[in-house]
């Protein structure tokens, strides 16, 4: 009889035992796959999981090789990527927005303020402090109007055509709308051409002040002045073409102007730049007035225009 208990409890006891491993399993698969998933969120809230620098989960969805920063995430120096930009054109632009060396958020009333910003063929863009302002493109000519800020690093310029310096504006307004893409002394301008953030650029600009100190001066001016010494007619002339866009601000390159018009009598070129240049070409006047003798005529004539230029700018300047 006790046997017989013994083998019904044996036989309830691997029934339970049956029962119950199932159910034992299926609960440390459950812890384990808790615990698993705990890991996981907490590596994801510490900027998710990599391998060999390239990111599974978590962080950005586009991260660089070799785990750099992905497109629009912040670089380590604080400046902000601009990976959105698409710069169609020109192609030696492309990749300018990339550079680390752009203000995140300029002050750009502040920071376009003073000098002149020239590209290296003589475009040119003044801001003033009034919110008025004078552009110059080989395209559109002189220009004149207003300008301001209409969102972080967004700049309105409403200008019209002009055809001298003083003179009454004509032909239909512009309104056009540029990211800046700023430095202390350097911008590039970029418009936006259609969808999928497609931009055109413009530039780069460099500051060159009126005293000949800025960027613009190492980057623009001093190599049209290199130009000027070269015994290549022809670089001579390109240089003195570029240079009459420089207005004042070409005063450094006198000495080079005047050199060439004493060592080659028959050269007419300086003299565009040195009217440009006005009160601050004076040292040109006396190889001028030796060139008024040529028995070229349109050589003479020309000669005596640019000593008006000068005269009329010196006379303008002086105390009244």
């Amino acid at each position: 009889m006790a046997a017989k208990k013994k083998s019904k409890q044996n036989r309830a006891d691997a029934e339970y035992d049956a029962d119950e491993k199932p159910a034992r399993k299926g609960n440390m698969g459950l812890m384990i796959g808790l615990a698993a998933g705990g890991v996981l969120v907490l590596m994801l809230l510490c900027g998710g999981v990599s391998v060999g620098g390239y990111l599974l989960f978590g962080g950005s969805k586009n991260p660089a090789p070799g785990g750099g920063p992905g497109p629009g995430a912040q670089a380590n120096d604080g400046k902000k990527k601009r990976r959105d930009i698409n710069i169609t054109s020109p192609q030696e632009l492309a990749g300018i927005a990339e550079d680390p060396k752009w203000l995140d958020n300029p002050d750009l009333k502040k920071l376009l303020v003073g000098g002149r910003w020239y590209t290296s063929a003589g475009e040119r863009h003044e801001f003033r402090a009034d919110g008025t302002m004078l552009r110059y493109r080989l395209v559109s000519g002189n220009m004149r109007g207003t300008y301001r800020v209409v969102g972080a690093e967004q700049l309105e310029m409403t200008l019209k055509g002009y055809a001298v310096p003083d003179g009454p504006p004509f032909g239909p307004g512009l309104v056009e709308t540029y990211t800046c893409l700023l430095a202390e002394d350097e911008l590039v301008l970029l418009e936006r051409r259609g969808g999928n953030n497609e931009f055109t650029a413009s530039g780069p600009y460099y500051r060159l002040n009126a005293d000949g100190s800025g960027l613009g001066r190492s980057k623009v001016l001093d190599p049209l002045i290199e130009k000027l010494k070269s015994k290549n007619k022809g670089e001579q002339s390109s240089a003195c073409f570029t240079l009459k866009f420089f207005w004042t601000d070409a005063w450094p390159a006198v000495p080079e102007l005047v050199r060439i018009l004493e060592n080659d009598p028959t050269a007419s070129h300086p003299m565009g730049p040195l009217r440009s240049i006005g009160a601050k070409a004076k040292p040109a006047l006396p190889v001028l007035r030796k060139r008024m003798n040529s028995n070229n005529q349109d050589l003479a004539r020309a000669a005596q225009e640019t000593i008006m230029f000068i005269e009329r700018a010196e006379a303008s300047e002086r105390p009244r």
